[in-house]
């Protein structure tokens, strides 16, 4: 996974509650490589101030990630900020 990340920019992560702990792990290290991290799935819709307040993942994407993703990435490159119902970027 080292060698991948290595070559992001960008990293998303969908995540169930049975798999929280491997999705963090993975944010982690994309973190330390300088990725921006998104995480999606029920459990980062349903959690997203905790995961939020970790430190690990810099945006979460609620509901329909289908959607919203692709949205989110094209103001990303565009570097336009933005907040929608959907994504919440971290504070700071």
């Amino acid at each position: 996974m080292e060698q991948e990340l290595a070559n992001c920019d960008l990293v998303g992560i969908t995540c169930e509650s049975n798999k929280i702990f491997k999705a963090l792990d993975i944010a982690t290290k994309a973190k330390q490589k300088g990725c921006i991290t998104v995480m999606g799935g029920y459990h980062a819709t349903f959690r997203d101030k905790e995961i939020l307040s970790l430190g690990m993942v810099d945006y979460i994407v609620k509901g329909e990630g289908e959607y919203t993703f692709p949205a989110f990435v094209q103001n990303l490159e565009d570097k336009k900020i933005f907040i929608t119902s959907q994504v919440y970027p971290t504070e700071g």
